[in-house]
């Protein structure tokens, strides 16, 4: 049980200024008062009488030792109790390491603490503080864990965007076929396109938003646990409890959500053909097909293959981490490298998010491809006219496995 404390402000406070005592001097009449509250008042006065009950003192009066030391002592109390023996006012200067308090020299020796280990104050508080120290650097952990899947989300954003907008410039390209009377159905596939868009880009939004308030709420945690760190270790210690339980934090690492960018083959695929069912009339038909080239895939060694692609109007021909079964599609949550030729346009492409126009003079006839998997290569190249289109750096240990696609074949 704490003890009250003996003293109060009013007994070391200057009857003049009103303040705890600085250089208290003994008048004659035994009153005490700071040195230079008297030596204002008797310049104003013009006499040497104390200020309280107007006695005559001596020009010079002593200083008061034994009062100036109360105060000095009662000022480091009163700034900071806590560094006092809540039992024996005493300073704490031991820790107990049976019981995981403070104490005093007195506790030490008391029957409560009998055969427990003691370590020194400044000795303990360096133990709790790295436990504490511990927990920031995983605290820290999941900020950036945090950030880095919300730095991903704003990837997929873009990359939704892009996909949006490649979508919007084949459903115009192909709707212009079609005349004004395809105009309603182009209208519709666009509406469901803008819907979807919005719904997908609102779910991410959402998430960025709780990463966001998640991630501000770690940093604040350990701006205020870094505080604490830096506090008096009599303070730290007392409060390393609850220090603890901030420092553990429970908040769920950020998934890996997959599933959520827009499947481009509803859109897109047999366009014409569909169109055609619905309004009867003469238009070309699309058949889409991709296939494995190896289904054993790669992971070690040079390999090179050339494929023919002169009659097709689009094709993509690459690599892949997904393997693909037999007439099956793509893994859309997986890794492809690869060149095409989509929209009339030829492209180097890196799935899920990069695509870079070349720039050709000509249609390409032929696609050399040649990949080092010991140097994370993949070069792309015209064999008919020995021309070099693009080439890939990948930093991949998983099986790579080679791809064709065609599509858009006249029937």
């Amino acid at each position: 049980m704490a003890s009250k404390q003996p003293f109060s402000d009013e007994d070391f406070t200057c009857p003049v200024c009103c303040d705890i005592f600085k250089d208290p001097v003994l008048l004659s009449c035994t009153h005490s008062v700071c040195r230079g509250c008297v030596r204002r008042y008797w310049s104003v006065e013009r006499s040497q009488r104390c200020p309280l009950c107007r006695k005559q003192s001596a020009r010079n009066p002593p200083l008061n030792l034994a009062l100036r030391n109360l105060c000095r002592t009662f000022l480091e109390v009163r700034e900071d109790p806590e560094v006092l023996c809540d039992i024996h006012s005493e300073k704490l200067k031991l820790f107990c390491c049976d019981d995981g308090q403070l104490a005093c020299v007195v506790c030490r020796d008391s029957s409560k603490h009998q055969s427990h280990r003691f370590s020194p104050v400044d000795e303990a508080a360096d133990e709790l503080k790295d436990i504490i120290k511990r927990a920031l650097k995983s605290m820290t952990k999941k900020v950036r864990n945090l950030q880095e899947a919300r730095f991903n989300c704003y990837q997929k954003v873009d990359h939704i965007k892009q996909q949006a907008q490649y979508v919007r410039n084949r459903t115009e390209k192909e709707f212009d076929k079609l005349h004004q009377f395809l105009q309603k159905e182009h209208r519709a596939i666009v509406t469901k396109l803008k819907e979807e868009v919005q719904l997908k880009t609102q779910m991410l939004e959402k998430d960025i938003a709780i990463m966001n308030k998640e991630a501000r709420s770690l940093s604040k945690t350990i701006n205020e646990i870094s505080k604490e760190l830096e506090c008096e270790d009599v303070k730290f210690i007392k409060s390393f409890e609850k220090t603890l339980k901030k420092a553990r934090c429970t908040q769920v690492e950020p998934d890996e959500v997959y599933g959520e960018l827009i499947d481009i083959t509803n859109y897109l695929g047999n366009l014409q053909f569909r169109v055609w069912k619905k309004m009867k009339k003469i238009i070309k038909y699309s058949e889409s097909g991709i296939a494995q080239v190896n289904f054993r895939g790669f992971t070690s060694g040079t390999h090179s293959w050339d494929t023919k692609v002169r009659d097709a109007e689009e094709w993509e021909v690459g690599v892949t981490t997904a393997k693909l079964p037999r007439g099956g599609k793509t893994h859309r949550n997986r890794e492809t490298w690869s060149t095409r030729l989509c929209g009339g346009e030829h492209e180097a492409c890196w799935s899920p998010s990069a695509n870079i126009k070349l720039q050709l003079k000509d249609s390409l006839q032929m696609v050399r491809v040649q990949l080092d998997c010991g140097r994370g290569e993949e070069a792309f190249s015209d064999p008919l006219s020995d021309t070099h289109l693009f080439t890939f750096n990948y930093s991949l240990t998983e099986k790579l496995f080679p791809f064709l696609s065609i599509s858009m074949f006249p029937i």
